[in-house]
């Protein structure tokens, strides 16, 4: 992984990540079958600054400004998590996409009436 500083320009989502390692931006197939499966499976679609994010970098780990450890799981690798934590059954409409490195997985709430936070600490 790299530093997101190396590929982006200075918007919002580049700085968030700059403090961060980062993967290589998603590829067009691996986005494909993830807004698939996510449409299956949860009859929505991701939300578009997550879809921004993953063109920009497919996983990022690293230290937030406050010091918390993150860590944003590749798109590959979604389905097999959320099928391993049994998120839809036990917290319908979330789809996890990280976490913070030990027992809290970050998710996207992808329920048509979600708040407009709809990234959440499960």
């Amino acid at each position: 992984m790299r530093a997101m500083s190396e590929r982006a320009g200075n918007d919002e989502l580049a700085r968030f990540l700059e403090s961060l390692d980062c993967g290589e931006p998603i590829s067009e197939d691996a986005l494909r079958r993830l807004t698939d499966h996510v449409r299956e499976t949860y009859g929505t679609a991701l939300p578009d600054d997550y879809l921004a994010f993953l063109r920009l970098t497919n996983g990022a780990d690293g230290e937030l400004p406050g010091g918390n450890a993150i860590v944003l799981w590749e798109a590959e690798q979604l389905p097999g998590v959320n099928a391993d934590f049994e998120t839809e059954e036990r917290m319908p409409g979330c789809f996890v996409i990280g976490s913070d490195t030990g027992d809290f997985p970050f998710g996207v709430d992808l329920r048509p009436d979600a708040p407009p936070e709809r990234y959440v600490e499960t």
